[in-house]
């Protein structure tokens, strides 16, 4: 088992936004404040783990490394942004999705997103997922350039993922599962991206996250034919939010409800199967 502290230094402190470069930093909700009102108030047990893979890495580099956090996500405030991106484009994610993303949470709308609100609530989910990995003890897996196109065109890139299902569950009302990887199919060990400290460049992540009645997974891979064994694999059980399918509005309520058992089962499958995959 590879030490938490290889994987996971201390958090990022930033001295200027990390979207614009600019100052001063204000703080940043990972979590809209208006959550804490409509979802109990609970500590959340958040959990990261990494995985090192890729082709010839020796065994120690295929070992996952778990750091756990009993800590409540939604009160974490951490400096990242300046006034004008928090108050700007940050906040105009907030105010779309306020309109009607409530009643997806309470798990009592009913009917269908139409193409824009589908975007925003992709959008605002993935500017959770930035925030919340750039706060935390992880190496940094989404690149500048997706966290660019975000800020620009209000919406994920192409080659992220987001599933969603509805959620009947305690436990993960409130919570979050994170993984990441470094993946990098026929990269030899000696070719392998690394960081100054010589640990594999995690490029990958699964995020999985329970929003009152909503279950959603976030998954980010610059390898197209992983990207699309995930898509293939999960698409029959869980609807697709993003990238958005045409003229296929997504209608709720969302299938058959998950409970915790499941939700927690989802939240790692794909992650152990990333072994097989890349070392097949």
């Amino acid at each position: 088992m590879d030490s938490d502290n290889a994987h996971h230094p201390a958090p990022t402190k930033f001295n200027t936004c990390v979207f614009c470069g600019g100052k001063p930093l204000t703080k940043t909700h990972l979590w809209p404040g208006w959550l804490n009102d409509i979802l109990p108030r609970q500590p959340n047990f958040n959990q990261n783990s990494s995985l090192a893979t890729g082709t010839h890495l020796t065994p120690e580099e295929r070992q996952t490394a778990f750091q756990k956090h009993k800590k409540d996500i939604f009160d974490q405030q951490p400096y990242l942004a300046c006034y004008l991106c928090n108050g700007g484009w940050m906040k105009e994610f907030e105010d779309e999705v306020v309109k009607f993303v409530k009643p997806v949470i309470l798990g009592t709308f009913r009917g269908r997103l139409d193409q824009r609100q589908q975007q925003m609530l992709a959008g605002w989910l993935s500017l959770i997922i930035i925030v919340s990995e750039l706060a935390s003890f992880t190496q940094k897996t989404v690149s500048k350039a997706d966290i660019e196109f975000l800020k620009i065109q209000k919406k994920p890139p192409e080659n992220w993922t987001i599933l969603a299902t509805k959620l009947n569950g305690q436990t993960w009302m409130k919570r979050k599962q994170y993984h990441s990887a470094a993946i990098y199919p026929g990269l030899t060990l000696d070719r392998l991206p690394r960081t100054g400290e010589g640990i594999p460049k995690y490029n990958t992540q699964i995020a999985t996250l329970g929003i009152g009645a909503l279950l959603v997974q976030v998954f980010i891979c610059p390898a197209r034919q992983i990207v699309d064994r995930y898509r293939s694999d999960y698409a029959h059980r869980l609807k697709i939010l993003w990238p958005i399918t045409p003229y296929r509005r997504l209608k709720f309520p969302l299938s058959h409800a998950w409970n915790d058992q499941e939700a927690e089962f989802f939240a790692h499958d794909f992650f152990l199967k990333l072994k097989e995959i890349v070392h097949d």
